[in-house]
C-alpha cells in the first residue's frame, strides 16, 4: 500500500530526502518563504474562479431522453473552438466566441459523421487543422475538420478506442484500445508503424509535455510509463504493489513532473472518488483529495499548472490548488453527470460535458 506524505505547512524549512537521510538539512529563512509565498503566489492563480466572477455559456441537449453522453470535450490549440464528442453520432466544432450569443449558440460551426457507437475520445493535431476521434466501435475517424474532409478511416482496432492522441510533431497518431493495443499511426499514409500488445485492457492514454512518455492505464488497476516510440517501459505505479482496479482519467502537469489520476472501485488510499497526485521523480504517491461523491471521470490542469479540475458523476466540477492541494471552486450548473473536462490554452475558460448530452463553457468576466 502506498503511503502519503504529510505536508509540513508550518516549518520555513525544507527537508531534502533524494538520498538515504542522513541528517536534516535546513533551508535559510528567507528561502522557506520564497517557496511559501510562490506557493501562495500560484494558489492565487486559482482564485478568479469563484462564483460571481464568472460567464456561463449552456448548450442544452437536444432530446435529453437519449442520454446522449458527451465522453470527451477539447479546445483547438488557439482555444477559438471547441470539439464536443456524441451528438447524434457525430463530433461537433462550435466556435467559443459565439456560445455567448444566442443566435449563433443554436448550431455548431462544423459536424462532422462518426460511423456508428459511441465517440469516445476527440483531439486536435498539435497544429489545429486535424481532428481525430475514437469510439466505441473500434473506429478511428480523422479530418480535415475546417474542409470538412475525412482524411483516413482507421478500423485495425477490434474493440473500443477510448483515447487518441498526436505526436509532439503531428506526423503520428497514438491510439489505444480494449483489445489490449496500442497502435502508431502514419497520418500520411494511413498505416501502421510501430505499436505493441499490454497484458490488460486498456482504458486511457496520457502523453508527457515532453513528449516522450505514454501512461498507459490498464484494466487490471496499474499504470504503465512507455516511450511512445518503442514501446519500451520506463517505470509504472500499482502492479508491484496493491492494485489501484481502474483509473477512469489522467492528466500530466504542464511541468512534467506529476501525474494526476483517479482511481475508483478500490482506491488506494481506501477512500472512493478520489483525486491522487504521482510524483514523477521520486516516483512516489504525494497525496489523494476527498471532495467528490461519485466516480471521478475526467481531469485537466490548467495551462501554468496552478489548477487541475475535476469532473465527476456527482454532477460537479472542482478547481484545486495544485500547490497547497486544495479546493478552490466547486460547480454544478446546469448539468447531468459531468463525463468530459477541458481547460482553454489561455486557461480563463473550461467547458464540461455530461452524460445527459448538454455541455457549458465557463470564463473569466471580461
Amino acid at each position: 500500500m502506498f503511503s502519503t506524505p504529510r505536508i509540513l505547512r508550518r516549518l520555513n524549512l525544507t527537508l531534502l530526502l533524494a538520498v538515504p537521510v542522513l541528517g536534516v538539512i535546513l533551508v535559510p529563512h528567507w528561502t522557506g518563504n520564497l517557496l511559501i509565498n510562490r506557493a501562495i503566489a500560484q494558489d492565487q492563480q486559482c482564485s478568479s474562479w469563484r462564483k460571481g466572477n464568472l460567464e456561463l455559456a449552456d448548450r442544452q441537449a437536444k432530446d435529453p431522453k437519449k442520454r446522449s453522453r458527451i465522453y470527451s470535450i477539447a479546445f483547438n490549440p488557439d482555444g477559438a473552438f471547441l470539439a464536443v464528442g456524441n451528438y447524434d453520432k457525430k463530433v461537433e466544432v462550435w466556435e467559443v466566441s459565439k456560445l455567448w450569443t444566442s443566435k449563433a449558440a443554436k448550431r455548431p460551426k462544423v459536424a462532422l459523421d462518426f460511423p456508428r457507437g459511441e465517440i469516445l475520445t476527440v483531439n486536435f493535431s498539435p497544429n489545429g487543422t486535424i481532428l481525430a476521434s475514437g469510439g466505441g466501435n473500434g473506429i478511428i475517424k480523422v479530418w480535415n475538420w475546417q474542409r470538412e474532409v475525412t482524411m483516413l478511416t482507421l478500423t485495425k482496432h477490434s474493440k473500443a478506442v477510448p483515447s487518441v492522441l498526436f505526436s509532439p510533431d503531428g506526423q503520428f497518431l497514438i491510439s489505444g484500445s480494449r483489445d489490449q493495443t496500442v497502435k502508431i499511426w502514419n497520418l500520411k499514409t494511413g498505416a501502421i508503424s510501430g505499436g505493441w500488445t499490454e497484458n490488460e485492457e486498456i482504458q486511457k492514454l496520457a502523453l508527457s509535455p515532453d513528449g516522450r512518455t505514454l501512461a498507459v492505464s490498464l484494466g487490471g488497476g496499474e499504470i504503465q510509463f512507455r516511450d511512445w516510440q518503442t514501446g519500451n517501459s520506463i517505470g509504472e505505479i500499482g502492479k508491484s504493489k496493491t492494485p489501484m482496479y481502474l483509473i477512469s482519467d489522467m492528466a500530466f502537469s504542464p511541468d512534467g513532473k506529476t501525474l494526476a489520476f483517479s482511481p475508483y472501485s478500490a482506491p488506494i488510499a481506501q477512500q472512493p472518488n478520489q483525486v491522487c497526485f504521482w510524483n514523477l521523480q521520486s516516483n512516489q504517491l504525494e497525496q489523494c483529495l476527498s471532495g467528490h461523491t461519485a466516480k471521478v471521470s475526467s481531469l485537466a490542469f490548467s495551462p501554468d499548472g496552478h489548477c487541475l479540475i475535476s469532473g465527476s458523476f456527482d454532477r460537479s466540477v472542482k478547481v484545486w490548488r495544485v500547490a497547497s492541494r486544495q479546493l478552490a471552486y466547486d460547480s454544478i450548473e446546469n448539468l447531468d453527470s459531468v463525463f468530459s473536462v477541458a481547460f482553454s490554452p489561455n486557461g480563463r475558460s473550461f467547458a464540461r460535458g455530461s452524460a445527459d448530452g448538454s455541455f457549458n463553457v465557463l470564463r473569466y468576466k471580461q
